[in-house]
């Protein structure tokens, strides 16, 4: 009974040939809007995959992270360490924060999202190959930042944090 109510209600619809080609366009748009969303999906992945490949090829030949709070070093793990031959570590406390330019200027203020990284500058300077000179209560930032925000040496910007990262 219900397959003979379709047959007739297909019959009714499709009578004309341009119910039939405003169907088939219907059907190809649809089919298209899929495949183009499916390959956005496909290449994002592959986008993020090789990003986070890149990302770690550059933190160096090995990264310990801890999600809850700081990740403890302690002579179990150099001894770890060492048997395994490894003998130069940098620490890095590593948190995202925001650098704010500061202005007497209220229009001339700034704010960017920064990935603020805490360093020995001794021993990460040796591990690095970098001389990093460094005095209390400074800060280095890239080349690009500094442009973006028209900074120089020796001017203040203010390092705020999420109030999460108390620690």
């Amino acid at each position: 009974m219900l397959t003979k109510k379709l047959k007739e209600t297909f019959k009714i619809i499709f009578k004309n040939d341009e119910t039939i080609k405003i169907s088939l366009a219907v059907v190809l748009g649809l089919g298209f809007s899929v495949a183009v969303i499916l390959s956005t999906i496909g290449i994002m992945d592959g986008f993020v995959s090789t990003l986070k490949t890149g990302l770690q090829r550059t933190n160096g030949d090995m990264t310990l992270t801890f999600r809850r709070g700081f990740f403890e070093y302690d002579q179990t793990m150099q001894d770890r360490f060492l048997s395994a031959g490894i003998t130069e570590i940098a620490e890095v406390v590593q948190t995202e924060s925001f650098l704010i330019k500061q202005s007497e200027n209220e229009s001339d203020r700034e704010a960017k999202g920064v990935l603020a990284r805490g360093v020995d500058t001794k021993i990460f300077g040796r591990v690095v190959g970098m001389d990093l000179k460094v005095q209390e209560h400074e800060i280095v930032i890239g080349s690009q930042l500094a442009q973006l925000l028209k900074l120089k040496v020796g001017d203040e910007v203010v390092l705020t944090m999420a109030k999460g990262n108390s620690e």
